[in-house]
């Protein structure tokens, strides 16, 4: 086969050949369609996975964000807490002095029996006798 003398064996050989040649050439373009194709779909899926990158670091980003605000909240609450418990306990201060003073300011109170027997006075008529009021 090193020279090409065309015969009839040599020819239908030459034929196989070419033939042969034009299958895989048409092999090769179907390969190279595929790895276009895959090339097409490893990009997407970089692509895909660009914007779940960035989708997930916005999510953590504002979860981050969130975080701080919850934290911040409850910083305030306490305050507020620690606020209030200071003025329920300054105006239960003064509700017991203004009581202490109401006491100072009026006049000593006479044990029960004590009342009774001034109202039973005070309902006496000049004859001795107990009125029913």
């Amino acid at each position: 086969m090193n020279c090409l003398v065309v015969q009839d064996e040599h020819g239908h050989t030459l034929i196989y050949v070419s033939a042969k040649i034009e299958n895989l050439l048409e092999q090769l373009k179907d390969k190279d369609k595929q790895l276009v194709g895959l090339r097409e779909r490893v990009q997407g899926l970089q692509t895909d996975s660009s914007n779940t990158d960035t989708a997930l670091a916005t999510l953590e980003e504002a979860l981050t964000e969130k975080e701080r605000v919850i934290e911040n909240l409850r910083d305030q609450k306490e305050r507020d807490d620690r606020v209030r418990l200071e003025e329920m306990e300054q105006m239960r201060k003064e509700n017991q002095e203004m009581k202490d003073k109401l006491a100072a300011l009026q006049p000593q109170k006479l044990p029960t029996n004590q009342v009774t027997n001034s109202s039973l006075i005070q309902n006496l008529r000049p004859d001795g006798e107990v009125s029913a009021e």
